[in-house]
């Protein structure tokens, strides 16, 4: 079960079909769910974790860079790169598809990675960047 970077994912079970799931970041940073539907909420601490992170990393493109490569881990990557000197903007390709995060401007777009640029995928702001809608879009077009 994958976590965030930076972050560690446990989980109990409490009573009978019923867990404690807790995701604690080495700050000691951590957001904790009790409930019955385990794979709701392990999703759940993630998206607190995620705004957490948003709210109190000092390299949040990092961060981005990262946990896109760890929603990626079973795809086959072709080329990636982190560039900090570039408004700490990054890109990974994978055979069909390539995501750019353009620090600069704060925004981050999936398009064909065939060198078509004009056919975008997702373009999407930073400000309205959430887990779900990271994890989704990585889903839907690399999978």
């Amino acid at each position: 079960m994958e976590s965030l970077p930076g972050w560690l994912l446990k989980y109990e079970e409490v009573s009978n079909g019923a867990y404690k799931i807790t995701i604690i970041r080495a700050s000691g940073h951590k957001a904790e769910v009790t409930g019955d539907d385990f794979d709701l909420y392990i999703e759940t601490v993630k998206e607190f974790a995620f705004d957490i992170e948003r709210q109190i990393t000092k390299n949040w493109s990092l961060f981005l860079y990262e946990l896109c490569l760890t929603l990626l881990q079973d795809v086959k990557i072709i080329e990636k790169g982190y560039l900090e000197d570039s408004y700490r903007s990054w890109h990974i390709t994978a055979a069909h598809k390539h995501i750019l995060y353009d620090g600069r401007e704060k925004f981050w777009i999936i398009n064909n990675a065939t060198g078509d640029n004009k056919s975008c995928d997702v373009i999407m702001d930073d400000r309205e960047l959430n887990y779900p809608a990271l994890r989704n879009a990585v889903k839907k077009y690399f999978r």
